[in-house]
């Protein structure tokens, strides 16, 4: 009998501890994103901002300042973006705002941010903030005659360091597409393009097609026909 209440007496306790923990996880503080994604678009050259919030499980009588934190894996230029220090969550609110600032880049890229953690506050996943150039004066213009299947032709344009300004899948011209015009937002440098045919015969069939790559004002910067294989290159330079 006595060991039926010591087994008894153990189990209560142990529901105790355990309904105790539980309680205590749901009165813990939590602070997170609004969401995982926001972005921003921007004419080329411009500036513009987005407004992001945060939100906390738990209220206080008192203003809760946090601070942000950017992620190193961030590929925004700092020159391009204005993060502030930290964010505050006024007294007797569950909600903060802030604000981050971009200047149009010419190569799209994004903010990593993490707010952290203060006391006991658990802190929630990071949020990425999406800064997109929109051009809307393309400087440079990307020219097809395609053969008849234009779905096999992609491309990319890249720096002189090997940094991706522009791409565009395979798939995303459809078979039977005579033609196709793109223009870029480029800024004085050098560059290069790579056009390929995922076919490996360079639009080819069944008759030749061509690729044109000019300024804005005619000016050709490098140019290719059919049977080239599976790719194309052609290095230039926007003054």
């Amino acid at each position: 009998m006595i060991k039926h209440i010591k087994n008894l007496t153990l189990f209560v306790v142990a529901a105790l501890a355990i309904t105790a923990c539980t309680e205590e996880l749901e009165r813990a503080d939590l602070i997170s994103f609004q969401g995982a994604t926001v972005g921003v678009s921007i004419p080329i050259p411009g500036t513009s901002s987005v407004e992001v919030k945060v939100y906390t499980t738990t209220k206080a009588g008192s203003d809760r300042t946090f601070s942000l934190v950017v992620d190193p894996s961030s590929t925004a230029n700092p020159e391009n973006y204005t993060v502030p220090a930290s964010v505050v969550i006024p007294a007797n609110t569950n909600v903060g705002t802030f604000t981050v600032g971009a200047t149009a880049s010419f190569i799209d890229a994004f903010l990593l941010l993490r707010v952290e953690p203060i006391g006991s506050t658990i802190a929630g996943p990071p949020i990425r903030v999406n800064i997109l150039g929109l051009c809307e004066d393309p400087n440079v213009i990307l020219e097809f005659e395609f053969d008849g299947y234009a779905s096999e032709t992609s491309w990319t344009i890249t720096t002189s360091g090997g940094v991706t300004v522009k791409s565009v899948a395979a798939g995303t011209y459809t078979d039977g597409q005579v033609d196709a015009t793109e223009g870029v937002c480029l800024p004085s440098g050098d560059y290069s393009l790579t056009v390929y045919d995922a076919w490996g015969d360079g639009l080819s069939f069944p008759f030749d097609g061509s690729f044109t790559l000019k300024l804005s004002d005619g000016t050709v910067l490098g140019s290719d026909v059919g049977d080239f294989g599976a790719s194309s290159t052609v290095d230039f330079t926007v003054p």
